[in-house]
């Protein structure tokens, strides 16, 4: 009898052992998956960020060329459409 109960005990032990390991393995799975998502996020943020410089360098370029003028002897300019 005694033996039957041990060996039920060490069963009942390894069943609670296995869903422990499931469960650290979706533990570590979900901080792995938001490790990535940082990444991801990370990576998109630095891409907007590079493409609104471009836009900005891009907006202060067209201004230089609206504002660009030139003189042409006598009191008279040329361009300047600001």
């Amino acid at each position: 009898m005694t033996n039957i109960l041990l060996a039920l005990v060490l069963a009942m032990l390894v069943f609670v052992a296995l869903l422990n390991m499931a469960l650290y393995v979706r533990v570590v799975r979900k901080e792995q998956a938001a490790k990535a998502e940082e990444k991801i996020q990370a990576a998109m943020d630095e891409a907007a960020e590079e493409e609104l410089r471009k836009s900005r360098s891009m907006d202060e370029g067209f201004d230089n060329i609206m504002g660009f003028q030139v003189k042409l002897g006598h009191g008279k300019s040329t361009g300047g459409e600001l």
